[in-house]
């Protein structure tokens, strides 16, 4: 039985992503609603630590949302943060793309820039399903331990500067661009065997 808000409380359980799942089968728009009341400020900041644009981020995080009402069915994600996550950094990655092939102006790009060379054109041609790019990713992150993971995370999910992660998790900034570089290492060999 769904009440007025199942997604109610802190934390996502697998009871409350089953019912908002069943809401966006049953193409019911209180879906996207419950989905901005809940997610929305985690998209909106998701967009803005990439774009440094409010108003770009607003728009990003509405296309977020409109991407979701189409793609959910047939997806059914394990999870929304990282589901929503994926889905607004690759608009807004996008979006700063299209901005820069425009020379509109140039936002910060040091995050997205580390990652460069990791998708290559024969890789992104070997895998044209976008899903199988997302499989990779999502177990690439899983296999991570906690600490790594957060790290990785807010690195190139949130594009926050290694300084603030240093100070967030206590560790050196040295010791956090070391953390990043071997987990990018490890994340290329990852790809490179999935193009095999």
């Amino acid at each position: 039985m769904i009440n007025d808000d199942p997604i109610a409380g802190v934390r996502e359980t697998e009871a409350q992503r089953d019912a908002l799942i069943e809401l966006f089968n049953a193409r019911d728009e209180r879906a996207l609603e419950l989905l901005n009341r809940r997610w929305g400020a985690f998209i909106y900041k998701t967009a803005f630590n990439v774009l440094q644009s409010r108003e770009d981020a607003q728009e990003i995080a509405n296309d977020t949302l409109a991407e979701v009402w189409n793609s959910i069915p047939p997806d059914r994600p394990e999870s929304f943060a990282g589901y929503l996550s994926a889905i607004c950094r690759s608009n807004a990655i996008d979006r700063i793309r299209g901005d820069r092939a425009k020379k509109r102006f140039a936002p910060r790009r040091e995050a997205l820039n580390e990652l460069d060379g990791l998708f290559t054109e024969s890789f992104e041609s070997a895998l044209v399903d976008s899903m199988e790019i997302k499989r990779i990713l999502n177990g690439f992150v899983r296999a991570l331990d906690p600490l790594n993971r957060y790290v990785f995370l807010r690195r190139y999910f949130d594009a926050e500067k290694p300084s603030r992660i240093a100070a967030e998790t206590g560790l050196s900034v040295n010791s956090v661009n070391t953390r990043l570089f071997r987990m990018r290492e490890k994340l290329r060999a990852e790809l490179e065997r999935s193009m095999k």
